[in-house]
């Protein structure tokens, strides 16, 4: 059955935020919510700014309520959608730039649809083809409301968000899987080796310079990209101990060719962000050529004194992601800088026993592969399902 297509403005209004003045945004007040704050489909207010009531002004007619839709509408992150949660409590701002979804003609949407069908390709597709191309990516309440959403009768909508409902639990519950695996590999250092700054263990203690063979970062000139060469990995790309390759600028391999050694990492070196999202940190566990930029440190450990494994669980522990955080500096841009970070306290414990734990993470690795597959395929189900929904192609025993 195809359903009948109608601008989502018939029966939906995208309401911008409040243009607070930055100046006035501090760590106490009410809470202002900005586009960093919709991470991976919610609205996360761990890291929220705040606004002093008597700066709030007319802004207190953006309230956010519990369950409404938002949409990051400018900058790289632009359709990104974040669900305020259904017990969000107190009075929550909205900032300006992100977009508001209310439904305005309940007879014709009901909510749990619409918020499956803004997160789904078909909708996020024309946000995209919207802004590609533009230097900065903006998108205004008006073309919001102008692309096409499929309208099915209400009982039909509920049907749908009720079975999407069920696969996105299923998807919730492999994150939580990785998520524990993570916790589990932590304990495991934790147990092994204790905490890396007060050193309950009493481990040989010295500086993490004095284990290094190298300590370095990648080029500083930016330069030319091209659509396909070999990847310059910088700090976005660094996340929970892996680096996207993929998703990277390229350089060609002309520049490749020309670049000193230091910018181009070798196999079980280990890469910590300096700048940005100061303290991300990944073993380097491919041979694939590979340039990296000034915003990356490089660290060569000495193989007799350190395991690389060992070295990467203890610079991702929390002491001393707290340490990097705390020892920035900088105005405009924070940056670690490298005789800072060489200074690290840095505990030694035996070889043999960062080798027995090395081999720990290993196995728990093959079950992480293991699950990482099994969440790739349920994405996978979730997207085809999202697809067939909208198109009325969506059986009840889909999931069964």
């Amino acid at each position: 059955m195809k359903y009948e297509q109608f601008a989502l403005g018939t029966c939906v209004k995208v309401a911008g935020g409040y243009a607070f003045k930055s100046n006035d945004l501090s760590d106490e007040g009410i809470p202002i919510v900005r586009i960093s704050d919709l991470r991976n489909g919610e609205l996360v207010l761990d890291k929220v700014a705040r606004i002093p009531e008597s700066k709030v002004g007319k802004g207190r007619s953006y309230q956010i309520e519990p369950g409404d839709i938002l949409m990051a509408m400018s900058g790289a992150t632009t359709g990104k959608i974040g669900l305020a949660p259904n017990d969000l409590t107190g009075v929550v701002l909205q900032n300006q730039r992100v977009g508001n979804f209310k439904t305005t003609d309940n007879s014709k949407i009901v909510k749990c649809y619409l918020r499956h069908y803004l997160t789904s390709p078909n909708y996020l597709s024309q946000v995209w083809n919207t802004v590609v191309g533009v230097a900065q990516p903006n998108i205004s309440s008006k073309q919001l409301e102008s692309f096409k959403i499929p309208l099915p009768p209400l009982s039909e909508q509920k049907r749908i968000a009720e079975i999407l409902d069920r696969a996105e639990a299923l998807r919730a519950k492999r994150r939580v899987a990785l998520a524990l695996l993570d916790e589990l590999t932590q304990s495991i250092f934790l147990d092994m080796f204790g905490d890396p700054v007060s050193n309950p263990k009493g481990w040989e203690w010295g500086k993490l310079k004095d284990v290094l063979v190298l300590i370095t970062y990648g080029l500083t000139v930016r330069p030319k990209y091209v659509p396909d060469g070999i990847p310059l990995i910088s700090g976005k790309e660094i996340r929970s101990g892996i680096v996207d390759y993929e998703n990277a600028a390229k350089i060609s391999q002309k520049d490749f060719d020309a670049l000193s050694q230091k910018a181009k990492p070798t196999k079980h070196d280990l890469l910590f962000s300096k700048t940005g999202s100061i303290g991300h940190t990944a073993i380097i566990e491919s041979d694939l050529p590979f340039a990296l930029a000034q915003n990356v440190a490089r660290l060569t450990f000495a193989p007799t004194l350190v395991n690389h494994t060992y070295a990467l669980f203890y610079l991702r522990s929390r002491s001393i992601q707290s340490l990097a955080k705390r020892s920035v500096r900088g105005n405009a841009v924070k940056d670690l800088q490298l005789g800072v970070m060489g200074d690290f306290p840095f505990a030694l414990p035996p070889l043999q026993l960062q080798l027995e734990f090395a081999q720990r993470i290993d196995a728990l690795q093959i079950l992480r592969k293991v699950c990482e597959k099994a969440n790739f395929n349920c994405d996978q189900l979730f997207t085809s399902l999202q697809h067939r929904a909208f198109r009325g192609q969506l059986s009840s025993r889909c999931l069964e």
